[in-house]
């Protein structure tokens, strides 16, 4: 009973020396605060950006259950490090059983601009496609307008044309791949078909023939896509339609496997950025942490005349450490707790900043991510406790 009355009593000491010191430990708090939210916030920023491009991918696939695309190359020509697929193998994928349809497709990074070069949806991801050649293989939908069935012809989606100001018959300049962009005009608005918003890359449409012209394959595509029939697999089908591919490294892949690849390539492009702003937020942590060191012992030095007192009324030198060390985790409990309810404003604030800045996908509404705001937080508490207790 006694030693549980002396437990109770370093307690009631620890909080009452946070709470009488609360204004010296302020500085202590905040800089937790700041350093538990940067790190959290840059954690919940690369899964958001990676969620964000997953979603993307899975948009543009709408209807699809296997994709066909050529042999692979080093020429990494947009979005695709792959050979164009020739005309000649659509037909051979057409007829393959279990095919329900079959048609081209070209998709490449793209520019759209104004007449006078001024450039749209700079920053953020934009991505050109050639018109779909059946409905059903369609990943948008036309909102307003029509589709573009001639050279000289764009759609965009939605959202980008709100943000410039666009209208059916603006005048626009229109490129995909590498060419510069060309004058067209505008006959379309389209938005995606699985979601009401377009929350990452922008999109420019155009007929699949100016779409060829354009990025120079010829009468080629850059993948074919193939939807079956009701009752078979996208397994089944990719195994068939493997079995009719020539063998020159023209490969057939399901809508899955190619959502994870394209997932995969769009991350590692932004990895480097990810990695800079983690990096940013360790830098600010590691500052909270030295503010933190400092700030226990200034108030160490200045409590010698209370703590000599603690020892004189009967508290072991064990016990003043333990108030000590206490008043470090009550520190770092709350402080790391408003640092991680901050962390999906602070991401939010990250990701708008990286897209104005150096382009990246738009990450609309932050999830959070709860082995991110932990990791964070028990650094925020560690780094608070063990601060405190290096200084007694």
């Amino acid at each position: 009973m006694v030693h549980g009355l002396r437990l109770g009593g370093v307690f009631v000491l620890t909080v009452r020396g946070t709470v009488h010191r609360g204004s010296r430990l302020l500085l202590t708090a905040l800089a937790v605060a700041s350093g538990v939210a940067l790190v959290s916030g840059a954690l919940l920023l690369a899964d958001g950006t990676r969620r964000a491009y997953a979603l993307a991918v899975t948009q543009r696939t709408n209807g699809v259950d296997v994709y066909v695309r050529g042999p692979e190359t080093d020429r990494r020509q947009g979005i695709s490090d792959f050979a164009p697929v020739a005309n000649s193998t659509l037909a051979t994928v057409k007829a393959v059983p279990g095919v329900r349809v079959a048609a081209g497709q070209v998709v490449r990074l793209a520019e759209l601009a104004s007449p006078q070069g001024n450039f749209y949806a700079a920053g953020r991801p934009l991505y050109g496609y050639s018109w779909p050649g059946d409905p059903s293989l369609a990943a948008y939908r036309l909102t307003f307008g029509r589709a573009p069935l001639a050279p000289g012809e764009a759609v965009v989606d939605a959202a980008t044309a709100r943000e410039a100001g666009l209208r059916v018959g603006s005048p626009v300049l229109a490129g995909l791949g590498a060419q510069s962009p060309r004058p067209a005009t505008l006959v379309g608005l389209v938005a995606p078909i699985q979601s009401a918003d377009l929350s990452a890359p922008a999109a420019v449409v155009v007929s699949a023939g100016w779409a060829q012209e354009m990025v120079g394959v010829g009468d080629s595509w850059d993948l074919l896509e193939v939807a079956a029939v009701p009752g078979v697999s996208a397994d089944a089908l990719r195994a068939r339609v493997t079995a009719a591919l020539p063998p020159d490294g023209t490969a057939a892949i399901t809508r899955r496997e190619y959502i994870e690849a394209q997932v995969d390539a769009l991350a590692s492009r932004s990895q480097a950025i990810d990695l800079l702003v983690v990096l940013l937020a360790a830098g600010a942590l590691l500052a909270a942490i030295a503010t933190v060191f400092n700030t226990f012992a200034i108030s160490l030095r200045q409590r010698r005349e209370e703590l000599s007192l603690m020892r004189s009324v009967g508290l072991t030198q064990r016990q003043v450490y333990a108030v000590l060390v206490g008043e470090g985790l009550l520190v770092g409990l709350v402080a790391s707790a408003i640092g991680a309810g901050a962390s999906v404003p602070v991401a939010t604030g990250l990701g708008a900043l990286v897209a104005s800045t150096v382009g990246g996908p738009r990450l609309g509404a932050v999830s959070l991510v709860p082995w991110a705001v932990v990791v964070a937080a028990g650094i925020g508490v560690i780094s608070a406790v063990a601060a405190a207790g290096w200084t007694a």
